[in-house]
C-alpha cells in the first residue's frame, strides 16, 4: 500500500511539476492521470508487492545524478571528435554481460545507454547487451560495466 501511495504522489508531483498553471481542472486531470497511471502499472505487475520498487525509488535520485554527469561528459566528447576532426572516431559493436535480470532494470539500463551520446543499445538479452559505440575505449567499458553494476541493484 505505502508503495502504491508513493508512486501515485509522486506522478501527481510530476504532473503538477511541469503542469504552467495550477487551475483547479488542471489538478484535477492531474490526479485522474496519476491514478490511471498507477492503476495501468500496477495490472501490468510493475507495482506490487515486490522489493524492487522501493530499492528502485530510493536509489533513482542518485542513479539519474550520475546518469546526467555520463550524458553531459559524453555531449562534450562527441562535440570535440566533431569539431576536431583529427580526434579519432572508432566505431564498433560491443557485447556486453549483464547481471541485470529483471525486466524494469534492463530497460533503464538499455535506455540510459541510449540516452548517452555516442552509443545506443542494439540488442539485450539475459546475459548480455550490445551497443554501438562511437568512440571505443577502456574507460567507455568501464562507464558500461558501472551502468549496469548500478540498475543490477533493482533486480
Amino acid at each position: 500500500m505505502r508503495t502504491k501511495l508513493l508512486a501515485f504522489v509522486l506522478l501527481f508531483a510530476f504532473w503538477a511539476g511541469l503542469s504552467a498553471r495550477a487551475d483547479w481542472l488542471l489538478l484535477a486531470m492531474g490526479l485522474v492521470s496519476a491514478a490511471l497511471v498507477l492503476f495501468v502499472s500496477q495490472r501490468m505487475g510493475l507495482i506490487g508487492s515486490g522489493s524492487h520498487t522501493w530499492s528502485l525509488y530510493s536509489r533513482l535520485p542518485i542513479y539519474l545524478l550520475r546518469l546526467l554527469w555520463h550524458i553531459v561528459r559524453s555531449n562534450v566528447d562527441v562535440a570535440m571528435r566533431i569539431a576536431h576532426p583529427r580526434l579519432p572516431i572508432k566505431p564498433r559493436f560491443i557485447r556486453l554481460p549483464i547481471r541485470t535480470k529483471n525486466a524494469i532494470s534492463q530497460a533503464i539500463h538499455a535506455n540510459s545507454i541510449t540516452l548517452t551520446p555516442g552509443t545506443i543499445t542494439t540488442e539485450i538479452d539475459d546475459q548480455s547487451i550490445e551497443v554501438h559505440v562511437l568512440n571505443h575505449s577502456q574507460k567507455l567499458e568501464q562507464d558500461l560495466a558501472e551502468v549496469d553494476r548500478q540498475t543490477s541493484r533493482w533486480s
